[in-house]
């Protein structure tokens, strides 16, 4: 699961400005200022309106710039915000703030390098709050590099004590790490600040399997699941925990139960095949697994599990084929079964 990004606008929005060279001339400023006023009132259309008659009277009025992006990015007008945030960088180059909002613009829209490198100028310049820390974070973990995810999260969360996504992101990137104790603490950590977040359940119990907890895993899941009654991978989830403890009927259960929510979760389907398989019932299992080739024709595991399901079913020819497909399709382990083949 991709970690979610907390709405930053409670903790950003408002933060005093530094840095500007521009002198807008008196009436500038006080369009400004009932501007800045109106936005500690949450009345942004008229706040819009007071930083536009300040930019007419004065256009190079760099704070009013800054203020009239931010309130365009709020109303999600992002070709409009980052016209004005780049106004602003061109015109200095020590604004951390509009760097950040930049990088925040290029983060949305998925160009990650960019917007890494505009996080970086943003504290380079002086900006140092704790959400360009948390979002250079996320931005670390999507490109995969966990190692600086998890120390940029960390300057997040020194930041802001009470930042619990912080937490549950930085989890997160130590699950990608393999460091399952770790993440462990940082869910619970996360909890801590709202114990209503469904996902954190879901992989506090993903890590616990990973460190062969069953039990506890069960319970985060449901957890989970009483959270939010719909939420099939907390489902999925659960089953394989009860799989693992062989608790088949009651695994079963679960799949099904991920299916009838979502009828795409393939990964639900295979594993009942598998299922089948461990209970020695090879023709459910083969039925279970030609499901999913069908629906999909690049699950491998799928193509894996059906191999040993026709290998015990006497049929050599057949599992020989479904595991040469399997390792055309890049699982590692079809190579150590098709050595029977030979």
């Amino acid at each position: 699961m991709r970690p979610k990004v907390f709405t930053l606008f409670c903790f950003i929005f408002l933060l005093n400005l530094s840095g500007f060279a521009q002198k807008p001339d008196k009436s500038a400023k006080i369009k400004y200022n009932k501007g800045v006023d109106l936005l500690q009132d949450n009345d942004f259309d008229q706040a819009l309106h007071n930083f536009n008659q300040a930019l007419n009277a004065f256009p190079n009025f760099d704070k009013a710039l800054l203020e009239r992006g931010k309130i365009y990015f709020k109303q999600q007008k992002y070709d409009r915000a980052l016209t004005n945030f780049e106004r602003v960088i061109e015109r200095t180059n020590q604004s951390g703030e509009a760097y950040f909002y930049r990088g925040y613009l290029k983060y949305k829209r998925g160009d990650l390098n960019s917007a890494l490198e505009d996080f970086t100028v943003a504290i380079q310049s002086g900006y140092k709050e704790s959400t360009v820390y948390y979002l250079r974070g996320l931005t670390n973990y999507k490109m995969d590099d966990f190692e600086n995810a998890i120390l940029n999260l960390t300057m997040a969360i020194d930041g802001r004590y009470n930042f619990g996504y912080a937490y549950h992101d930085r989890g997160m990137a130590k699950l990608k790490k393999e460091d399952y104790r770790g993440a462990i603490k940082d869910f619970e950590k996360a909890l801590k600040y709202d114990t209503q977040l469904p996902f954190v359940y879901n992989n506090m119990g993903k890590a616990q399997i990973k460190q062969a907890d069953f039990n506890n895993a069960i319970e985060s899941f449901t957890k989970a699941i009483e959270l939010d009654p719909n939420y099939f991978k907390a489902y999925l989830n659960r089953g394989n925990a009860k799989a693992s403890l062989e608790k088949f009927e009651s695994a079963l259960l679960d799949y099904r139960k991920a299916l009838k929510i979502n009828k795409g979760c393939l990964k639900a389907e295979n594993n009942i095949g598998v299922v089948y398989l461990k209970q020695g019932e090879f023709e459910r299992a083969i039925g279970s697994f030609s499901d999913v080739v069908e629906k999909d024709t690049s699950f491998g595991g799928a193509f894996l599990n059906r191999g040993v399901a026709h290998e015990n079913q006497g049929e050599f020819e057949k599992a020989c084929s479904d595991w040469d497909k399997a390792k055309e399709l890049g699982v590692e382990e079809a190579e150590e079964y098709l050595k029977d083949c030979k």
